[in-house]
């Protein structure tokens, strides 16, 4: 592990127990505030608008606390009412980040711009790997990316920057995605029980083990979807240079004949197969 790494690490967790232990000491004049906040929100005409916004807001990459904003909007309004603000959020955020992205990748493309953008090899590997695997499996990976535990705006950005990717595809995925950010709702009205003074103990004890049993569920559902995905990733990326080809010659199939980026491909030891174009090279 990079020194940078274990630095962000290191931080993050001191961060995180200092938050804990914050929270520990003063749970209940936190809880307290909040459940008044959120009552208030509640309560405060076109307040679900301004909870939209904010989920389109942070749908648009490189925002964070998507996440976030998705639970609060189920400490809010619950559980199902929560549904239609995220879910609606989400739907704008991620259609005008996937129009803004992939308008800005064609601009890159069309014109002598792409000098500017710089990946590292290991970037530029695991890229080109998930954009061939979409490519090659088409809805099906797009969906399992959507599913899995990964950032959504994360996802959205690799969608959008892949130049095949078609809009209805885009917006099937995203739509069934939606599952995970019902879940996330959910989560959120949980919590607004847990913190609710008035809620008998048995009643607590309930939400209690409830919330904590639909969270591991949902970590070991995450787990099990992010190494089916990154399974199925890896299995369309990999290929296998034909035996009768000489060693003084590659076979390639890319869309475009460009010559710098087959020679990256040709120093990362990763060739690649699109659109059944057969480029020979000799050395």
């Amino acid at each position: 592990m990079k020194l940078r790494t274990r630095l962000i690490v290191a931080v993050a967790s001191i961060s995180f127990l200092g938050l804990v232990a914050i929270f520990g000491l003063y749970r209940e004049s936190i809880m307290t505030v909040i459940q008044h906040g959120a009552i208030k929100l509640r309560i405060t005409p076109y307040s679900s608008l301004l909870a939209v916004l904010l989920i389109v807001i942070v749908s648009i990459p490189p925002m964070i606390g998507f996440v976030s904003s998705v639970t609060l909007t189920g400490f809010v309004y619950g559980f199902p009412g929560g549904i239609i603000p995220a879910t609606t959020g989400a739907m704008i955020g991620s259609s005008l980040a996937f129009w803004q992205v992939n308008t800005y990748v064609l601009i890159i493309r069309r014109y002598p711009l792409a000098r500017f953008v710089h990946l590292s090899p290991a970037k530029q590997a695991t890229y080109k790997a998930l954009e061939e695997a979409i490519e090659q499996g088409g809805l099906r990976i797009m969906i399992l990316l959507r599913l899995c535990p990964l950032p959504w705006p994360l996802v959205t950005l690799l969608f959008s920057m892949i130049p095949n990717s078609r809009w209805s595809d885009f917006l099937i995925a995203t739509g069934v995605g939606m599952i995970k950010v019902t879940l996330e709702v959910w989560i959120g009205s949980q919590l607004a029980n847990l913190s609710d003074p008035n809620l008998p103990p048995s009643a607590h004890r309930v939400a209690l083990g409830m919330m904590c049993g639909g969270f591991v569920l949902l970590l070991a559902i995450g787990f099990w979807l992010y190494r089916l995905t990154m399974a199925k990733v890896r299995q369309l990326a990999d290929r296998e240079i034909p035996e009768n080809i000489n060693e003084t010659q590659q076979l390639l199939i890319y869309k475009q004949p460009d010559l710098e980026a087959l020679e990256t491909l040709e120093t990362l030891g990763s060739p690649l197969y699109k659109n059944d174009t057969k480029i020979q090279l000799n050395s």
